[in-house]
């Protein structure tokens, strides 16, 4: 079986606003799109009522069922990772980061044309402008 390097396939990018600004940016740009928002965890909020602590850090699982329907009738595997998944997150020194799947490396996971998957990346670059 092949091992994955760490963090293959992932996108990281710094973002200048704290962690609740910028998942409000990102989610404001994939309403925009006409793009549904399934799901915005707060992963420090869920941790600190198990009486963990834990930096700032955000989930959102967003996407287009016009898109992301077709691509899972074609091949089952990409259901794994659609929705599409984005997380924000702060370094112990204070950095914020947008991490998520290229569609280069979907594309490769599951064997699909990568013009099949949406431009993820288009999106959350225009969320942090």
């Amino acid at each position: 079986m092949k091992q994955l390097s760490k963090n293959e396939g992932v996108i990281n990018i710094r973002s200048t606003f704290g962690v609740t600004e910028t998942m409000d940016r990102i989610e404001s740009v994939v309403w925009a799109r006409c793009m549904k928002v399934f799901a915005r965890i707060n992963q420090q909020r869920e941790a600190k009522l198990s009486g963990l602590d834990m930096k700032p850090m955000q989930l959102l699982i967003f996407g287009d069922p016009r898109t992301c329907v077709p691509l899972m009738e074609a091949c089952e595997s990409t259901a794994l990772d659609l929705p599409f998944k984005v997380l924000v997150w702060e370094t112990s020194e204070g950095e914020v980061w947008v991490s998520f799947y290229s569609t280069e490396y979907l594309s490769m996971r599951h064997g699909v044309e990568e013009i099949r998957f949406p431009r993820i990346e288009t999106l959350i670059r225009k969320a942090l402008e």
